[in-house]
């Protein structure tokens, strides 16, 4: 019937059985690098936040003196300040201030 059949079959399992452990090798790893011990511990989706961080602010560039954040923020002041210049600076609005008074 093609392989398929109503029985499951438990899959393979991998056991690997080391040949050779020298612990006074692995005491003397850790007395000769304490820093490979004090590494950060591993928590769960902490790459994704770091690389989702790094998108958004830049990856901090030896040299580069402007950070995106920064430049985001001077063009929105600077689109702003053109919106109120032409908003409070044009004859239209004269006009219609004018018109507010004289009634």
């Amino acid at each position: 019937m093609l392989g398929f059949s109503s029985f499951r079959r438990k899959p393979r399992q991998f056991s690997y059985i080391p040949r050779y452990w020298d612990q006074e090798k692995e005491e003397r790893e850790h007395r000769l690098h304490p820093e490979a011990e004090g590494q950060k511990p591993y928590v769960p989706g902490a790459l994704i936040k770091d690389s989702r961080a790094r998108r958004l602010y830049g990856v901090k560039k030896k040299g580069s003196g402007s950070s995106p954040v920064l430049m985001r923020t001077v063009i929105v002041l600077m689109l702003l300040g053109l919106v109120g210049w032409i908003i409070f600076k044009t004859p239209v609005v004269d006009l219609f201030v004018m018109g507010l008074t004289t009634r």
